[in-house]
């Protein structure tokens, strides 16, 4: 796994859940409610970040 930046810290932390796959579950969720194309990005960067 690489490396996190520290927004991409941040972002984990809002969605902080019980497991890994929980939080990506809901980030995938909530990606097409977010307005802001810069956290839509981030997103999809703490996405791409994660190994199967």
């Amino acid at each position: 796994m690489d490396k996190f930046t520290v927004e991409e810290i941040n972002l984990m932390c809002v969605f902080e859940g019980q497991d890994r796959t929980g939080m990506i579950a809901d980030i995938k969720n909530v990606i097409p409610h977010i307005q802001d194309s810069d956290i839509v990005e981030l997103a999809g960067q703490v996405l791409g970040n994660w190994k199967p």
